[in-house]
This record gives C-alpha cells, sequence and structure tokens, in this order.
C-alpha cells in the first residue's frame, strides 16, 4: 500500500502531533502473507477491538485455539473486566459490539475496494481508512478512554457521492452471526430526545446483579434512530462530512451510582466532544510513555518490546493482569503462573507492578479457605486460574487444576518486588503474608521425608503439558525450593 494512503489516514487521526514511527503498526488488504487479528484498545476495564472495516464485524475469522481448532475465535465487542456469569468458568458478560452500513441509492454497498489499519501505541488509538469503487472513503478513529468508560469512534466521508445514506448500528447481543440477545439480561431501549442518542438500560444476573446501561450518544444528530429488537440504528440519509458516536458504559459494580455517572460523561460527551476526549486520552498514555525510553539496536525487537508494553497496559486491569479482557483470552481470568512474567515486564512502573501481588494478597484469604475445615488449615492453596474473587478453579477439569508449582511463582512475584523497591511496608503487609502461607501449604500438603535424609515433592501434575502425577515434578520441585 503506498505511503500516501497511510499518510492521509495518520493526517485524519493526529492532524496537529504524528506519532513517532516506532509506535505505529500498520496493516492492509494488500499484505496478503501477513496474518491478522483485529487489534486491542483497551484502558483495563473496557477491552475491545477495531477491525479493518472501521467497525466490529462479526464475521471476520481470525486464528483458532487448540490443535482441533476452536469455535471460539477473538470476534471483536466489548467486555468490561470483572463483569462475569455465575458459571464454572466464570465467563465474561457480553455488552454488545457495533457495525455499520453504507448505501447508494438504496443499494447496499459491499466491502472496500482497499482497506487499511493503524495502530497507534503511543496513543491508545485505531484508525482505518476503507476506499469503495465509486470514490467513496470512508475513515474511522477510534479509542477507549483512558479514565474514563468510554468509547469514542469518529467517522470521516470523503468522495461522497449522490444519494449516499450512512447506518450506524448498535448491537446489544452475544458475539458471532447468529445475533442473540445478551443472555439473563432484562433490557429495555429507549431514544434520547432530539435523537441525540439512546439508552440500553440493563439488568443482569451474573457473580452479582449487575444495573446498568450502555448510552450511545452523537454529537451529530441522525435524521432517524430505529429500534429493532436488541438493534439501535443512528440512520443519515444526509450524511455529515464527519460524525462522532460515544458508547458510556456505566453499571452498578461495587455499588457504583451508575446513574449518577452516566449523566456525568453524557454531559462530557456532549460538551468535550472527540477532539475534547481524546486531548485527555492521549495525554494519560503520553505522560505513560515518557517514563522510559529504550533503544534496542534491532528494529524489529524494539517493536515487539514497545507492543509488549502496550499490551500489558492494555490487560491490566483493576485486579490483575489477565491474557486478555475477552472469552477468547480464557474468559479473563486470571493465571497462578504467567502473572510472575508481567510483573518483571512492568517492574518499571510501579504502580501497575504492585498489582499483582496486591491482588494475590486481596484474595488471601480465599486461598486459605481452599485447604481449610472448621478447625484446621493447611496454608494457602491459589486456584490454578481464577475469576477476581481467587477461590474458584474457574476451567474445565482436568489435569491442570491438580497444579501447585505456582504458589512459588505467586511467593516470587512479591519477593521480586521487594527485592525492587526495598518497601519494608510492602513486605510486612502483602508479601510476607502471602509467601508464609503458600510456605506452609508446600510443608503440609506437597513435601514429604522418605527418609535417610532424602525429601521428596510428593506425586502431582506438573505442567500438564510434561505428563501427570509424578514424585519429584521437576518445576513443581523448582518451585518449591525457590
Amino acid at each position: 500500500m503506498n505511503a500516501l494512503f497511510y499518510t492521509s489516514l495518520i493526517s485524519f487521526m493526529l492532524p496537529q502531533a504524528p506519532a513517532p514511527d516506532k509506535m505505529l503498526r500498520f496493516y492492509s488488504t494488500d499484505d496478503e502473507n501477513v496474518s491478522y487479528c483485529a487489534p486491542v484498545i483497551s484502558n483495563g476495564t473496557i477491552y475491545t477491538q477495531l477491525d479493518i472495516s472501521g467497525t466490529q464485524r462479526q464475521d471476520v475469522h481470525y486464528t483458532y485455539h487448540g490443535k482441533n481448532g476452536s469455535k471460539q475465535d477473538m470476534i471483536p465487542g466489548v467486555y468490561l473486566a470483572g463483569r462475569r456469569y455465575n458459571a464454572m468458568q466464570r465467563p465474561l458478560i457480553p455488552f454488545g459490539y457495533f457495525e455499520e452500513q453504507s448505501s447508494v441509492g438504496g443499494s447496499v454497498l459491499g466491502n472496500a475496494e482497499k482497506a487499511a489499519q493503524i495502530l497507534d501505541i503511543g496513543r491508545g488509538a485505531s484508525g482505518c481508512r476503507n476506499d469503495y469503487a465509486n470514490g467513496l472513503s470512508i475513515f474511522t478513529h477510534a479509542f477507549v478512554h483512558r479514565d474514563m468508560p468510554v468509547v469514542a469512534v469518529r467517522k470521516k466521508f470523503t468522495g461522497r457521492p449522490a444519494d449516499f445514506q450512512y447506518r450506524f448500528d448498535y448491537y446489544y447481543a452475544n458475539a458471532g452471526v447468529e445475533r442473540t440477545k445478551v443472555k439473563w439480561s432484562d433490557f429495555t431501549i429507549t431514544a434520547l430526545p432530539d435523537n441525540r442518542g439512546a439508552v440500553i438500560r440493563y439488568r443482569i444476573e451474573g457473580m452479582q446483579t449487575l444495573d446498568g446501561a450502555v448510552t450511545i450518544i452523537s454529537p451529530n444528530p441522525a435524521q432517524k434512530i430505529e429500534i429493532d429488537g436488541f438493534r439501535v440504528s443512528f440512520i443519515f440519509d444526509e450524511v455529515p462530512e464527519t460524525a462522532e458516536f460515544f458508547m458510556l458504559y456505566t453499571d452498578s459494580l461495587n455499588d457504583n451510582d451508575w446513574e449518577k455517572q452516566q449523566q456525568e460523561l453524557i454531559t462530557l460527551a456532549e460538551t468535550q466532544k472527540f477532539d475534547g476526549l481524546f486531548a485527555t486520552h492521549a495525554a494519560g498514555w503520553e505522560n505513560m510513555w515518557s517514563k522510559f525510553d529504550v533503544d534496542i539496536p534491532d528494529d524489529h525487537m524494539e517493536s515487539v518490546f514497545y507492543s509488549a508494553i502496550y499490551n500489558l497496559v492494555c490487560t491490566s486491569t483493576p485486579w490483575g493482569v489477565p491474557v486478555g479482557v475477552h472469552p477468547y483470552s480464557w474468559n479473563g481470568n486470571y493465571f497462578g503462573f504467567n502473572l510472575f512474567v508481567s510483573l518483571f515486564c512492568m517492574s518499571n512502573n510501579r504502580e501497575a507492578a504492585a498489582r499483582i501481588p496486591a491482588f494475590r494478597r486481596k484474595t488471601l484469604a480465599n486461598a486459605i479457605a481452599r485447604t481449610t475445615n472448621w478447625v484446621h488449615s493447611a496454608g494457602a492453596r491459589f486456584p490454578w486460574v481464577s475469576d477476581e474473587d481467587g477461590f474458584y478453579e474457574c476451567s474445565t477439569p482436568g489435569v491442570w487444576q491438580d497444579h501447585i508449582f505456582h504458589m512459588g511463582n505467586i511467593s516470587l512475584e512479591a519477593w521480586d518486588y521487594y527485592n525492587y523497591t526495598r518497601d519494608i511496608k510492602f513486605l510486612r503487609e502483602t508479601a510476607y503474608p502471602v509467601i508464609s502461607k503458600c510456605a506452609e501449604f508446600f510443608m503440609q500438603q506437597a513435601i514429604y521425608d522418605i527418609g535417610d535424609g532424602k525429601i521428596i515433592i510428593g506425586k502431582c501434575c506438573d505442567l500438564e503439558r510434561l505428563g501427570t502425577a509424578r514424585a519429584n515434578a521437576f518445576l513443581t520441585t523448582c518451585s518449591a525450593i525457590s
């Protein structure tokens, strides 16, 4: 794809201050030999994607997981960390997705002839350009505000043909082309006065009863707002040069006054609009990046480094750091072993890194409860993979539920953070309680004295890929020794 094509997209996204090249990632439909997955935009609570069409299409299939493939691929949608159904694997509650429809003279346009996408990791935003055969180009710029539960989307239409119509659709639905409504949700949809937007008000039965709303606001009033089941459509018969859409996600989690927050965000979106909200959002990301810099001679490895930091920030939830907040990413659950690597990578940002051992400290009582009856306790056994409460094994049944080596990883997370910071208060209040209880678990439930001065780890499942129960399993033994 020629440079001018990308330059026009960058100019639309960042007219005043273009991003450094090392902070931009590119993809186009010309890149036939490059694998593609819609890139993530997130603030740690709202986790979503924009695909190359500039929307969240449900019929695009991405990479599959599992040796025989899986029906669950990384289909774009909106998910909020900590909002779960009360089922065994604690699946994430979906909050819908948006698509669009363009037509000329009543005939719906197909796919763009040429398309490209940019992920700006420096400012936590994504942009797309889609060119059609009739000369129409649709530019998209989207971000999840760093400090607020807001997804913002701006559209620019150039080369608009006569009789051009545009429709912005929001589906309050489960992922996939079947378009089924969000399960276990009682909801109503109402349009706001003067076609300013619409409110999807819901009550969902999950880990806790959630009351809340998805509010869609447009400072460019549509000629019509159509509500059809669980779809809200902003219909433009007279399409402006630019249109802006704000999706506000407010709910009652942890007794939040969501209705007050909703009204404050509506006012903010309607007064600050896209440019105002993007300025404060981008400033937050730029402040984060300003705290460090690296110069790696290998340009590819430097790009990988910055991309990895970006993804760590996107997955740093108010609780811990999952692989992702998406059904494809193990439902956004927290593994007992992989946060150790995340903490090492995040150590330059103490506040972010401290969140990982703090998560284990907050869930320590539940880990102790797993080894305790009415009288006796045998230390702390953290789940192999858990939700935010850290009590249940939120996985399908299998040998992996017998892992215990992660008690060592969890202890080392806390110990390494202390070694890096030398924060005695952290050691006393956070690290030591976790480490001592994990050690107690090993001593009482895993370590055996078999005589002649020989001590072993009893039979257990090491990493499931290495087989099932065996004595002195390598990873588990190393974990306990550490």
